[in-house]
């Protein structure tokens, strides 16, 4: 291994460390933090942020990535070279501030949804909404884009990825599913769905998921299930694998296929 390439996984491995971090902090923020902690939560998420970019972003990295632009034989280590490389150059063209300010705000936007979701009331949230559309417009114009603003932002999440290309991927699933939907409204035959919606209390609710959850694979020694107001997963790493689902007492669904779809990201995470 050169030392430009140990250089590097060394600054990996403590990034992911950092991240794993602001998984945690944003778990304990959707499943257990008390509200008044908010302001707190966003100001260390925002520290927290801050801290990833630098350490992407630092001149050491830098130097280690411009040293390694020759394959190394090793395909693991030529991927984690490769995504490194994406991943810092994005990140050297948005200022430290931007990352950190965006992190704070979406921390406070988080519990001002949870509010407004509650009480349906949709101008506590709208203002956190515009701010964090401005925020991500910012981001989108310091990396860059040809078609349109949010090809900078796909881009992260599903590499070479394009606006345009995701409008033909639903028109051609609008132009099968349109009809299909249709027919099936149309139709004479309607299913007893009843099951679905009468009383399940929460504790059996409960103990059915986490049942299906351990015949599927999860392994609850390696990660937990917990009630969140939307289902989510956070990985801090493969043996603390965060999941959470949320409870109706008169639809089961909720619960059931809440559970069993965070489930399958859940084995994901922990290798299995």
């Amino acid at each position: 291994m050169t030392e430009a390439l140990a250089i590097l996984l060394d600054a990996v491995r403590d990034i992911g460390r950092l991240q794993s971090v602001q998984e945690l902090l944003d778990w304990d923020q959707q499943v257990c933090m008390p509200p008044k902690g908010v302001h707190a939560r966003a100001e260390q998420a925002g520290l927290v942020a801050g801290l990833v970019h630098e350490r992407l972003t630092s001149p050491r990295m830098g130097d280690a990535l411009a040293a390694l632009t020759a394959p190394t034989g090793d395909p693991v280590a030529d991927t984690n070279v490769r995504e490194t490389r994406r991943a810092y150059e994005r990140a050297v063209k948005v200022p430290g501030d931007l990352v950190r300010e965006l992190a704070r705000t979406s921390s406070l936007a988080h519990e001002a949804w949870e509010r407004a979701r509650r009480e349906s009331d949709f101008p506590t949230f709208a203002p956190f909404l515009e701010r964090l559309v401005d925020l991500r417009r910012r981001v989108a114009e310091c990396i860059g884009y040809v078609g349109e603003p949010y090809d900078a932002l796909l881009d992260e999440y599903e590499p070479g990825m394009s606006t345009a290309q995701v409008a033909e991927l639903f028109a051609a699933l609008r132009r099968g599913l349109v009809p299909l939907v249709q027919a099936i409204a149309e139709a004479n035959k309607r299913p007893d769905a009843s099951i679905l919606r009468r009383h399940y209390p929460i504790d059996a609710q409960r103990e059915l998921v986490l049942e299906i959850s351990r015949a599927m694979g999860f392994d609850f020694e390696a990660g937990r299930m917990d009630v969140s107001t939307h289902p989510f997963t956070s990985g801090a790493c493969p043996g603390d694998v965060r999941l959470t689902t949320r409870y109706d007492d008169q639809f089961l669904p909720s619960a059931l296929f809440g559970a069993m779809h965070e489930v399958g990201h859940g084995l994901y995470q922990q290798g299995l």
